[in-house]
């Protein structure tokens, strides 16, 4: 079994309630940027990469909702501005997490550039940011299975080395 800290498909939200951990295994779901907000200054969320993930996928989910009822601006501008003020948002419930910051600056310029491209549109500019978030959740899913791949092989060679009597681990919180 694996326990994944965050859920994301195709704009359905759900993160892992880490305010109920050890004894509790409980999904909130996250349907805004408010709402993202809300369980990132609560540490609901926690682990640096996790933050700015949980951040960016709450403000695809919120892009999804409009999109899905029909009200987001079919002006590219219009949906920069938008997603621009909600990534800013965002990063003031830590501001302190530079993996936060560093997304959201990521991602603000890539809007920009989508809303500067000849014939974008509202909808090309909030796809243009669905797809990069939703990338770094599969990104950081392949970091942190590289991270256990590396770990346990290191385990495995030096456990099974004659001269060590003893192997020490010392394990890093790595909560996303």
């Amino acid at each position: 079994m694996t326990l994944q800290a965050i859920k994301y498909d195709n704009g359905h939200l759900t993160i892992l309630d880490q305010l109920c951990l050890p004894h509790v295994a409980k999904f909130v779901p996250i349907r805004s940027a408010e709402e993202g907000w809300h369980a990132i200054k609560e540490m609901r969320v926690r682990g640096a990469p996790a933050i700015a993930i949980v951040a960016m996928l709450a403000l695809a989910a919120e892009l999804h909702t409009l999109i899905a009822h029909n009200k987001l601006s079919p002006v590219a501008e219009e949906v920069q501005v938008f997603i621009v003020e909600k990534l800013r948002y965002l990063v003031t419930s830590r501001p302190t997490a530079v993996n936060l910051s560093d997304a959201a600056r990521k991602l603000e310029l890539l809007v920009a550039a989508q809303a500067r491209e000849r014939g974008s549109t509202g909808h090309s500019v909030a796809t243009a940011f669905l797809r990069a978030a939703e990338q770094m959740l599969t990104n950081d899913l392949n970091d942190n299975k590289k991270i256990g791949h590396y770990g346990a092989k290191w385990i495995i060679e030096n456990i099974l080395r004659p001269e060590k009597q003893k192997v020490n681990i010392l394990t890093h919180c790595n909560t996303g």
